[in-house]
């Protein structure tokens, strides 16, 4: 439990140090969203959250000694993060996205991780890479509500735990 919650504050407080200056950097060097149409914000938003997040994952995973055992998930979450970070330097196509989650997702699956839902196991995998496709856009989709992905993923963790 203390090796639990040590991960848990020690990516909390990568989070918590690394958000400012992030911020900073992002407005200072013009990484910014514009307000559109077709998004939530009125005004400018900072984009390169990922980088906090990323070094939060890394930071709790690290400490807890869990990085060896999910070695494959860990990378492949590491990888989604730079294709963000390019998404959010060049403006990646989404078609573009999609064939790198699709792939990483395929490398989890082969790795041995899956969902064992159904009998089948070609099922079963195809529902792990839905899955994890499906989660990684979702949050995504949250992210550009205002902050609302980041209150949702901490409800889906402490019920998880």
């Amino acid at each position: 439990m203390i090796t639990a919650l040590s991960g848990f504050f020690a990516g909390l407080g990568v989070s918590a140090a690394l958000v400012p200056v992030i911020k900073w950097v992002a407005f200072r060097t013009g990484v910014v969203a514009h307000p559109r149409n077709d998004r939530w914000h009125r005004t400018s938003v900072p984009l390169l959250g990922g980088v906090s997040i990323a070094m939060a994952t890394l930071a709790g995973t690290l400490l807890m000694g869990h990085a060896a055992e999910i070695a494959v998930p860990l990378a492949a979450a590491m990888a989604v993060f730079v294709a963000g970070l390019v998404d959010d330097l060049l403006a990646l196509k989404p078609a573009t996205k999609l064939i790198i989650q699709i792939a990483l997702s395929a490398a989890v699956v082969y790795s041995g991780y899956q969902l064992y839902w159904v009998e089948s196991r070609l099922l079963d995998s195809l529902l792990t890479m839905v899955w994890l496709v499906g989660l990684t856009n979702a949050f995504n989709l949250l992210d550009n509500m205002d902050g609302l992905c980041a209150g949702t993923a901490l409800i889906v963790a402490c019920l998880l735990y």
